[in-house]
């Protein structure tokens, strides 16, 4: 469910940015201007019935940008469309769907290639279905009196 989760955040950043490179989970050694990396952050998953689990997820959302202000452009343009919380990105290879539970972002900063960089905090919680004991069921009943 995991990987499926991150393939559905970049299968939606495909969908807003058709035109920047995508990678996933590892940082190149030189990224090109206009890349985003989506990377697994921190889970935390909690009864929320006796029959679903809540996962909470964090996922770092990297920009390699033009220039400090394509940074913060492009970071508040995707906060934009991702801090609806009745967002929902369906995931590949199933019928759920991630919800969007927040966003934030950094300053943007120069890292060693001398590339401008901002890094967003994407906060996700999906639904999962406990799995149920069943039992055989009852069909036929009968009372003995003695």
């Amino acid at each position: 469910m995991l990987l499926d989760e991150l393939e559905g955040i970049v299968q939606f950043l495909q969908i807003l940015y058709p035109d920047r490179t995508i990678e996933r989970q590892n940082i190149p050694t030189e990224p090109t201007l206009g890349t985003f990396v989506v990377r697994f952050l921190s889970d935390g998953k909690e009864v929320e019935t006796a029959a679903r689990i809540v996962t909470s997820r964090g996922w770092d959302i990297v920009y390699f940008a033009h220039d400090t202000q394509d940074a913060l452009r492009v970071m508040d343009e995707f906060t934009s469309k991702v801090a609806d919380n009745r967002l929902m990105i369906p995931l590949p290879n199933s019928l759920s769907f991630l919800r969007s539970e927040g966003i934030s972002f950094s300053k943007p900063f120069t890292n060693e290639n001398d590339q401008d960089v901002i890094i967003g905090v994407l906060y996700t919680q999906t639904r999962t279905a406990i799995s149920q004991a069943h039992y055989e069921k009852v069909l036929k009943a009968s009372v003995v009196i003695k």
